[in-house]
């Protein structure tokens, strides 16, 4: 699997304000792509605290440790945060 948790849907500079003026703001979705199966899966549709700029996430027993990033507002934020990495029911 490979997981994708934030970003945002704004393509932005630096500052997280968008290349159109807009500030750009984090999307609440975590999802993943099988290798094996060649399809996208929802993980999380409404991630707490959803956060961009965090360049990737690590992959542990206990879930998906994501650290840092920008949150809304385009405030960076030092916290650390563990996601479960299983799909969500549909």
């Amino acid at each position: 699997m490979i997981y994708f948790s934030g970003g945002t849907d704004n393509p932005y500079n630096y500052n997280g304000v968008g290349y159109d003026g807009v500030p750009a703001e984090p999307s609440p979705v975590t999802f993943a792509f099988s290798v094996r199966s060649g399809k996208w899966e929802t993980v999380n549709g409404k991630t707490p605290d959803p956060s961009m700029d965090h360049r990737g996430l690590a992959v542990i027993p206990e879930g998906l440790v994501i650290i840092g990033g920008m949150e809304k507002g385009q405030r960076v934020t030092p916290r650390v945060a563990i996601l479960p990495k299983q799909p969500s029911a549909k």
